[in-house]
């Protein structure tokens, strides 16, 4: 058993923490550690990283490593992001047409998810997911690309009415745990543990049970 808490930090507003936190705790608990989640905005994140003051990140894609050496990587995928869109027009079908607005979260376009749709679209780019949402919902943006379940779970927060998923997932992408390598003594009963969950389907299971009930409600309206 470690004499302190491991420090491991997550973005703040995530909804992915509804699943993750609980999870990674339990994770920690079965190496006989325990940890503090520490919920953070994105940009301190990398200075916290760069600083190296954080035990693990939650979760993160391939390539943090590269940018943070001192990160280890866990191979087990622990979960991943589908990037969707979501409209407030009930006239849209897909595939989209040209001459459409999107909004999208600042900076934030994965080049295979841009691949998948029309070139004539005009982005919108905004500083928060929530006015996003509420922007799609009023119709005053076409359509907008976010992450499905983070999606969901503002139709549910902001109790919106009009907003729907549209179309295939356009982006899937892997998440892996990190943790520093100062504790390295970790990685093989984590890795282990996160393995035998992958194989015998409790993580899939998990998230399963977390991400149903949010389909459900928004299909439900």
């Amino acid at each position: 058993m470690f004499a302190d808490p491991l420090t491991v930090i997550t973005l703040s507003n995530s909804v992915y923490n509804e699943v993750g936190i609980p999870l990674i705790t339990e994770l920690y608990q079965s190496a006989g550690a325990e940890v503090t989640l520490l919920a953070i905005p994105a940009p301190r994140q990398a200075f916290i990283l760069a600083q190296e003051s954080a035990d693990a990140i939650i979760v993160s894609p391939l390539g943090l490593n590269q940018r943070n050496p001192s990160y280890l990587r866990l191979p087990t995928v622990i979960s991943s992001v589908r990037l969707m869109l979501f409209t407030g027009r009930n006239d849209l079908s897909w595939p989209l047409h040209d001459d459409l607005t999107m909004g999208v979260l600042r900076g934030i376009v994965p080049s295979d998810a841009r691949d998948k749709l029309p070139a004539g679209l005009t982005l919108v780019e905004v500083n928060d997911l929530s006015q996003m949402m509420r922007m799609a919902d009023r119709q005053r943006v076409d359509v907008v690309l976010m992450p499905y379940t983070q999606g969901l779970a503002t139709i549910r927060d902001l109790q919106l009415q009009r907003v729907r998923p549209l179309g295939p997932a356009l982006s899937d992408v892997p998440m892996y745990h990190y943790i520093h390598k100062r504790h390295q003594n970790l990685v093989a009963p984590l890795s282990a543990t996160l393995e035998q969950w992958s194989e015998s389907g409790y993580l899939q299971e998990r998230h399963r049970q977390w991400w149903e009930p949010l389909e459900a409600r928004v299909n439900q309206r």
